[in-house]
């Protein structure tokens, strides 16, 4: 029930104010270092361009999307986090309450 209240607070701040530009930034900076970690073996390359050719997203579709999260500006952001938290949220709990 914590969990639930806390992460509902987080969403209920976004939805009024969206994300600082400096959180912004940070986040955009974690998912390129994350991306940069997750490939680092041959298998790595392998899923990802498996995944892209058996989805039929192109052979470039996963530089498509790290160019991106690179490009979207923080205002066009801002708009479509608004307009997704716009909508009513479901809570779903998996597990047995204690």
């Amino acid at each position: 029930d914590e969990a639930i209240e806390a992460i509902s607070a987080i969403i209920s701040r976004i939805k009024e104010k969206g994300l600082s530009k400096r959180d912004f930034n940070r986040v955009k900076k974690m998912i390129a270092g994350q991306n940069q970690i997750n490939i680092q073996t041959n298998n790595d390359w392998l899923s990802i361009y498996s995944v892209a050719y058996l989805q039929d997203l192109g052979i470039k579709s996963y530089y498509k999307e790290q160019s991106d999260i690179e490009n979207i500006n923080y205002e066009k952001f801002q708009t479509q986090v608004k307009r997704v938290f716009k909508k009513k949220l479901s809570i779903i709990t998996v597990g047995k309450s204690i």
